[in-house]
């Protein structure tokens, strides 16, 4: 919950990790596996998902959207339908964070923008 409330994303093989470190040394459990199994069943039992985390919303401006959609039609005028095309992004974020996370069921999943370098 702490990586949450601090927006550090967490996946399976974290969590794993963590619960080996922490029986090891707080409860003196040696032979303890957190496996496929021990995760599913702390998901259930916890109520966690995997998601995907979604938020762009949060820095989508308005004005300026309403300002593209009124511009549009004079800008795509000369062309054809089948000539407009949509690329949107496409790149190589090799410093991007993770795009899922583990999370409570109940919570919206949101995050900032993706690194772009």
């Amino acid at each position: 919950m702490q990586c949450w409330e601090n927006q550090i994303l967490i996946n399976g093989e974290d969590l794993e990790d963590r619960a080996k470190i922490c029986s090891s040394s707080k409860m003196n459990i040696s032979d303890f596996i957190a496996g496929n199994g021990w995760l599913c069943n702390f998901k259930k039992r916890h109520d966690i998902s995997f998601q995907t985390i979604c938020g762009k919303s949060v820095f989508v401006d308005i004005e300026t959207c309403d300002k593209w959609k009124s511009n549009l039609p004079s800008l795509v005028q000369d062309y054809q339908p089948e000539d407009i095309f949509n690329t949107d992004e496409s790149c190589l974020f090799f410093k991007c964070l993770p795009s899922k996370t583990l999370a409570l069921k109940s919570d919206p999943c949101q995050d900032g923008k993706c690194s772009k370098e």
